[in-house]
């Protein structure tokens, strides 16, 4: 039997590498591998012999995976094509699928994956029948437009340019280390609008981008670890940059990304607040004697008394004026419980700085002074009366 012929295209010499050893080391009888880095070199190759399966990425220099199909289809061309991508977006697999390719794979491939496709699809290929493109076929104007209809979103107003996209992009950086996901939306809408090969490549817009996501990392460490944390699944926003074929559907997934990554900030950022309140409290005991001030604990943790203010009250349900009181007077009733302290020695290990304040503030929470609750102890419930 003579063998098939496989053409393997990817800009990536490592990929390619990689998929000609599963060849060699599963289809060695089968197939004849030849490869190719772009789209260009791929068409040449198509001009002089046929293939009966063709596996491409779908992100190449000069063609891009759809436009190869594209062209397939338009010359009646039989081979069998598995596209390679680097997202998972169902509508580019429904395109490419109707466009005319056998399946798709995500990468990183799933070398069992792919050696059980090409099993399966073996006893196809003898029912191809082998045709070439025609020799004068080049990359022309259908399939330039082909790559510039990345830009495939209706302009509303003048194309911006790239200093004018990368202002939109610090903005959006500012709002997503803010958390604030209503801004954030509309930053995206902004930034995805009035893009024209005009002004603005779209691999210029791809670097951009690029740009925005190591200006995230670098101004916010929590981003590092949530970028890294979902890179190889669907919310890879590196891999839907580099390889989504067009504005609109990376419009959407940019936007899916840019919202989970705020929620998992958002997250972060609470447990870090919680577990700062957790230590405030715990400094609070400890120096429950000295003379507390907002500003002292603030200073703690670097921060403005008012935010930390905020903060401490929006985890606690009270404002930390009423806490210290609170620990303060808690303090004073585990040491009321000693006969032989003096409620003057009370006061002053309990913060307070003369017993008249302190005899004020106890009864405030108590509804009884010390020397009463002393002589009833906590279990006693005061009367009304009692002022």
């Amino acid at each position: 039997m003579d063998m098939y012929q496989i053409l393997l295209i990817d800009d990536d010499e490592t990929i390619l590498d990689g998929l000609k050893v599963v060849m060699q080391n599963h289809f060695s009888d089968e197939f004849r591998c030849v490869t190719a880095t772009n789209g260009e070199e791929a068409i040449k190759q198509m001009q002089t012999e046929y293939y009966h399966l063709i596996i491409s990425d779908n992100k190449m220099p000069k063609l891009d995976g759809l436009s190869l199909l594209r062209i397939l289809k338009k010359y009646d061309i039989s081979s069998c094509v598995i596209i390679l991508s680097g997202f998972d977006d169902y509508s580019y697999i429904r395109n490419a699928l109707k466009t005319g390719a056998y399946d798709y794979l995500l990468k990183p491939v799933n070398i069992r994956q792919l050696v059980n496709m090409i099993e399966h699809l073996i006893p196809d290929l003898k029912n191809n029948i082998p045709s070439c493109l025609p020799l004068c076929f080049h990359i022309g104007a259908e399939e330039e437009k082909d790559q510039m209809d990345y830009f495939d979103i209706p302009l509303s107003r003048n194309p911006k340019t790239e200093d004018d996209l990368k202002k939109e992009l610090e903005l959006l950086r500012l709002s997503v280390c803010d958390m604030n996901i209503s801004a954030c939306t509309d930053m995206i809408e902004t930034i995805f609008s009035d893009l024209s090969e005009k002004e603005l490549t779209h691999e210029q817009f791809r670097e951009c981008l690029m740009s925005f996501v190591y200006s995230l990392m670098e101004h916010n460490s929590s981003m590092i670890q949530i970028i890294v944390e979902h890179k190889l699944t669907r919310y890879d926003i590196s891999n839907h940059i580099k390889n989504v074929p067009c504005c609109s559907q990376l419009k959407e997934l940019f936007k899916e990304d840019i919202l989970l990554y705020i929620n998992k900030l958002t997250a972060i950022q609470n447990e870090r607040n919680h577990h700062m309140v957790r230590k405030a409290q715990d400094y609070i005991k400890a120096h429950i004697s000295d003379s507390l001030t907002i500003t002292d604990i603030s200073a703690q943790f670097q921060l403005s008394p008012y935010y930390f203010s905020t903060l401490f009250k929006n985890f606690t349900g009270i404002c930390i004026r009423d806490y210290i009181v609170q620990e303060r007077i808690e303090k004073a009733k585990i040491l009321l419980q000693n006969p032989e302290k003096k409620i003057q020695d009370i006061a002053f290990e309990s913060g307070y700085q003369d017993a008249a304040h302190f005899n004020r503030a106890f009864k405030k929470i108590t509804g009884m002074s010390p020397s009463r609750y002393r002589m009833f102890g906590h279990s006693h419930k005061p009367s009304s009366a009692i002022k």
